[in-house]
């Protein structure tokens, strides 16, 4: 095993594209589930006042299940016969535009068919996006601080989630559902352009 002083480990640990990305990636993470809070928490209310019923909301849950079993065997299928030629940082974008077209699809949403739509989208975007981070966090890391960042990944998703249902409660009782809906739609539709953004220009410096 290599010998490397603390000093060395440090600058290997932080090259500045490395770092930003790492950033970015972190502060994604905690916006994404926020934002996927709502799905759990407030959105059982809101589709009951439609007149909806909770066994109804409770299969959309059902369907989430077994599509991302469907979706991650396709993708496995893909990549073990095509090898891996969906870049990572291509299934992230994917999965941001997709948590977007969820929230989207939410302001049309009035009868039953309309949540169905929403929820595959949604479902597509967890499948995409949120097994992706953590591979992309750990190939931008060294092996000294992989743990570490890991913990960050674990850290950022466990925030978002706690935050996530007083986030959403405010602002409903402050304003709307659908103000809700449109702060999680633009919030999703920043993070996709600002990691494209910041890829696009940290790629060619990445270690």
């Amino acid at each position: 095993i290599e010998n490397r002083t603390g000093d060395e480990l440090i600058e290997q640990s932080s090259p500045t594209a490395n770092r930003a990305l790492l950033v970015i990636f972190f502060i994604s993470l905690v916006i994404i589930w926020i934002m996927y809070q709502q799905w759990v928490s407030n959105l059982s209310v809101y589709m009951t006042g439609l007149h909806i019923s909770l066994q109804d909301y409770s299969f959309l849950w059902t369907m989430n299940a077994a599509l991302i079993v469907c979706i991650q065997m396709i993708l496995s299928w893909f990549n073990n016969n095509f090898g891996n030629r969906i870049s990572a940082y291509f299934q992230v974008e994917a999965g941001l535009l997709m948590f977007t077209m969820s929230f989207v699809a939410l302001f049309f949403a009035r009868q039953y068919l309309g949540f169905v739509i929403a929820m595959v989208f949604l479902t597509f975007g967890e499948s995409l996006a949120i097994p992706t981070i953590p591979s992309v966090v750990n190939s931008l890391t060294p092996e000294a601080y992989k743990g570490r960042n890991q913990g960050f990944v674990n850290s950022c998703s466990s925030l978002g989630r706690a935050i996530g249902p007083l986030f959403g409660g405010l602002i409903i009782d402050t304003s709307s559902y659908f103000s809700l809906f449109l702060i999680a739609s633009l919030s999703f539709l920043l993070v996709l352009l600002v990691v494209g953004f910041v890829w696009q220009l940290s790629k060619k410096k990445i270690d």
